[in-house]
Parts: C-alpha cells; structure tokens; sequence
C-alpha cells in the first residue's frame, strides 16, 4: 500500500467527482456558488491535511523524534499534496482572469518605475 503513491488514480478520481459536480450544475440540481463551495471544502481539506502533515514531518527531522511511523506520514502527506494540486489547478482555473488582472497591475508598477 505505502510503497508507491497512488498518482494516476487520484487526479482521475478527483477529475470525475468534478465532472459530476459539473454535470448536476449545469442540470441545475445545485448552484454554481454551492459546487465552487463544495470545492472550496475540497481544498481547504487537502490543504490541511497536506500541510499539517508537512509540519509533523518536518518537526520530527529537525528534532530527531524517533521516525518509526516517517514514512506513513511521508506517503499520506504525498497523496494529500497530489489530491490538492488538482484540486488547486480548478481553482486557479476558475479565478484565472483575477490572476490575470493582477499580473498586469504588477507589470505596469514595474514599467512605471
């Protein structure tokens, strides 16, 4: 189970929820706003997830705590960090032309200076 990372099913996995959420948002059975909820959930779930797990790891190195469980943590924490660069790149997606309005605002401080 813990000796390889589970990649390819995961992003399919989290890709055809989000078609699913797609498809019943656009027969109406829920809002917009309630499926960018649903996924705003999503993302703070594997956010935390993936975070904490990082901090643990990483207080366990740097204080040398014993690290007979590292390596479950290291691959739940991977499989958490896999599902929330997914779940990232929708969200970029969504909120692509506020990224886009606020790179052009820094581009054209720095040409004014």
């Amino acid at each position: 189970m813990m000796d390889t990372y589970h990649s390819i099913f995961i992003i399919s996995f989290v890709i055809i929820i989000y078609i699913i959420t797609w498809i019943i948002t656009k027969k109406k059975i829920i809002t917009i706003a309630t499926n960018r909820k649903i996924w705003n959930v999503f993302l703070v779930l594997f956010f935390f997830s993936s975070s904490v797990l990082g901090l643990i790891l990483a207080v366990a190195i740097d204080y040398k705590l014993s690290l007979e469980w590292y390596r479950s943590v290291l691959w739940f924490h991977v499989e958490f960090g896999i599902a929330l660069a997914v779940v990232s790149s929708f969200h970029l997606f969504w909120h692509r032309y506020y990224y886009v309005i606020l790179l052009k605002q820094a581009l054209a401080k720095n040409k004014d200076k």
